[in-house]
């Protein structure tokens, strides 16, 4: 469920450079294409990742965590998930020509194992077949004749742009409407909290909003607010038992919600919103999260789910009334099957609820009063979520129908689901009611859209202490990524999918709300540069057609916001821009068709190009040391920084020296040189290390995260006065967001 969500780890440098022979098709990783029989598909770049690492080790059993490790960056929160549809999605597109020429096996409690050959080919000039469309965003697929010209570095460097592309495809899935469709419109940001915000619950005025938040690694809190007074504090709760589900609103004063923990307790609780006091009102069953728990909308009935009088292993859905504890059984689960997620209707009459069978889940129309049920949706597709629209017309669910993953909406009396809206990894639905929030508009839908968070963190020394200490973060309802100090910590440039494209943004100042800096369209940023005197902005931006060069784009950000920048046509594929100490040229890296990397000087005011040293150096960072200029350096797949010295004139000589070996070759641009020091990132099996080494040679921690926390490439950011940018890798987050019906 979900793809392409991350950055791909680096491929080996000759990986991109090579089709391979699958059977019978051609798989070229780069094109993300599988050709057979005269026909081409495209794959997502998760799934040819994975086809790609299982080609390498035909016949051999790689494991589900190498897989994860690899492809979604150790992030087992969804890798787990989205491994086990992205093999199925291969097996689907690896047509076997037979029964039992199965293309991949499982290996129980292991892990995968391609069993058809594998053998490497030449990679085919010239253009792909026609290749499906998979995303919204057509214009980010390169041609095949385009990436067939590129370096294994740029090849990397394309794999890590696509993948990011295909995250704002993600956010919000939208294949390419038909003759006459509507793109459906952008779910708009609720809440940005960070770690998991799920259950949104609106009173029956509109007026509060309850849901569940959760920070990583944390206890889960019920957050109530109100929408009248947006900038008042929200009020928290807690459970005893650090267990909060699906909360339904029981009058203006009162909650109930299950405090439940899958396969091992299931309790019916209430709480008043006057003492905050929890109160046990029953047992109940909770299945595979799915939260069975629905309030009448006068507050005065709550359906739950208890195990069946008929059989140990089903259940029974339950009325129960408050007032007095009666309770009546509603409907029992046929053999084999369970209720999940249920949502009364707003006139009081129905109950939409999930039947679940395995992964799969139907949808039933039962009715409160006689307990008869209409089935609105076989159970043969995965469901997550679910709930009635405003106007009790149809039910509006999250699945993956006609291999389209969004949200769907079937009317009351059944038939064949239409799309409401191309959003997908939705959790949670309620109906808005109109007004909610000054924004709500009858039909609309509150949806917990579950994402990563990767944000911005600014790290600066207290007075006194030698370790950071974090002053705040930058982040988004998408992701922000590839911070830079512009002067200070406090002006930041930084990559960003707020628009539902990768767009370049900057921060003016602690106060100021971030803005996104006009680009040329018909291309991708990289990771940008500010100048040290803050006043200018660089980023070399990938073509998405096959052009001879990169662009340069040099723009001003002490001027209007939408400026336009100076946009430098460039005579080869050049990147990984970076100023020099006087503003008035730039560092750029070119690649051969060998792999073989270089820096380059580019000077602003003639434009004109010099070499400054080969050696596969991929970053580089003038620096005055030892009463001298030096060039400082990461090499390509290398380890370690290094340097040479720098003539009057600007160009090299002398020998290169290794400074220092503990920088990984994917951190080839988390370092900086600061006031005779150097700053890096350091990693280990237990940690991420922001590392200063001053001139004497010492090490000194100035930051310790969890392993895996900061980004690779360029996730680090230092300014003069000692404070730090880290762009920080988050597990989850899960954003509420508004959901507008499609027009």
């Amino acid at each position: 469920m979900l793809e392409d969500m991350d950055t791909v780890a680096d491929p080996a440098p000759q990986a991109h450079l090579r089709q391979w022979q699958i059977g019978r098709f051609v798989f070229d990783p780069a094109a993300r294409t599988l050709c057979a029989d005269g026909a081409s598909e495209r794959i997502s770049g998760k799934a040819a990742r994975v086809l790609q690492l299982l080609a390498e080790h035909a016949g051999q059993v790689i494991s589900r965590e190498q897989l994860i490790a690899e492809v979604w960056d150790g992030n087992a929160y969804t890798g787990a998930t989205a491994l086990t549809h992205t093999v199925s999605q291969l097996r689907r597109s690896l047509r076997a020509t037979e029964p039992d020429d199965a293309p991949i096996e499982t290996i129980s409690k292991s892990g995968y194992r391609l069993l058809w050959p594998a053998q490497r080919r030449p990679a085919t000039l010239g253009a792909a077949p026609p290749a499906m469309p998979v995303a919204a965003e057509p214009a980010a697929t390169m041609p095949a004749a385009a990436t067939s010209r590129l370096s294994p570095r740029q090849l990397t460097a394309l794999a890590l742009l696509l993948a990011l592309l295909a995250l704002a495809a993600v956010l919000l899935w939208t294949r390419r409407p038909g003759a006459g469709a509507q793109q459906a419109p952008t779910p708009r940001p609720m809440t940005t909290l960070e770690g998991v915000e799920q259950w949104p619950a609106y009173s029956a005025d509109g007026r509060f909003l309850a849901y569940v938040w959760r920070r990583t690694g944390g206890n889960p809190r019920l957050r109530v607010v109100d929408l009248q007074q947006p900038n008042a504090v929200p009020r928290e709760f807690s459970d005893p038992q650090n267990l909060i589900e699906r909360p339904v609103w029981l009058g203006a004063d009162r909650l109930a919600y299950l405090q439940a923990e899958h396969g091992e307790r299931c309790k019916l609780m209430t709480l008043s919103l006057q003492d905050g006091q929890p109160r046990e009102l029953a047992d109940c069953v909770h299945v595979n999260g799915a939260a069975a728990l629905a309030a009448s909308p006068d507050g005065a009935w709550l359906a739950f789910t208890r195990r069946s009088l008929k059989s140990a292993s089903g259940q029974r859905l339950q009325l129960r009334r408050l007032a007095d504890g009666q309770e009546r059984t509603l409907a029992e689960a046929p053999a084999g099957l369970g209720y999940g997620q249920m949502d009364w209707s707003h006139d009081g009459k129905h109950l939409a609820v999930m039947l679940l069978k395995d992964t799969v889940a139907g949808l039933l129309r039962l009715d409160v009063q006689s307990g008869e049920a209409l089935q609105l949706i076989e159970a043969d597709k995965p469901i997550w979520a679910m709930a009635w629209r405003q106007d009790d017309t149809a039910v509006v669910f999250s699945a993956g129908l006609a291999g389209d993953f969004a949200l769907w909406q079937v009317d009351r009396d059944g038939g064949a689901p239409r799309r409401f809206s191309r959003v997908e990894n939705v959790t949670s639905l309620t109906a808005m009611p109109a007004g909610a929030n000054g924004a709500g508009a009858a039909g609309d839908m509150a949806a917990s859209v579950q994402l990563f968070d990767d944000h911005i963190e600014r790290y600066a020394a207290a007075d006194g202490q030698a370790q950071l200490q974090l002053r705040e973060a930058i982040r988004s309802t998408s992701r922000d990524l590839y911070g830079d100090a512009c002067a200070d910590a406090e002006h930041v440039l930084f990559i960003s999918f707020r628009s539902r494209r990768i767009g370049l943004w900057y921060r003016d100042g602690a106060q100021a709300e971030p803005h996104e800096l006009p680009l040329p369209e018909d291309g991708t940023p990289e990771p940008a540069g500010c100048s040290p005197d803050g006043k200018f902005y660089a980023t070399a931006m990938t073509p998405l057609a096959g052009r001879p060069g990169n662009r340069l784009v040099v723009g001003r950000l002490d001027g209007p916001a939408d400026a336009k920048p100076q946009v430098i046509e460039l005579p080869a594929m050049l990147s990984n821009a970076s100023w020099s100490e006087d503003s008035r040229s730039l560092m750029l890296v070119s690649d051969d068709h060998n792999g073989s990397a270089a820096l380059w000087r580019f000077d602003l005011p003639t434009q004109g190009l010099t070499q400054l040293s080969g050696d596969q150096a991929r970053f580089g960072q003038e620096v005055r040391t030892e009463g001298r200029r030096w060039l400082y350096f990461s090499r390509e797949g290398l380890r370690g920084l290094w340097r040479r010295p720098l003539n009057d004139d600007g160009s090299t000589g002398g020998p290169i020296e290794l400074v220092l070996e503990d920088l990984a070759p994917k951190d080839w641009g988390n370092w900086r040189w600061r006031d005779g020091a150097i700053w890096r990132i350091s990693r280990s099996a237990s940690a991420d290390r922001v590392l200063r080494r001053d001139a004497g040679g010492h090490d000194q921690t100035m930051l310790e995260l969890p392993a895996g926390a900061v980004g690779a490439y360029r996730s680090l950011s230092v300014d003069g006065r000692g404070q730090a940018l880290v762009t920080r890798k988050g597990s989850a987050q899960a954003d509420l967001v508004r959901v507008p019906e499609a027009p």
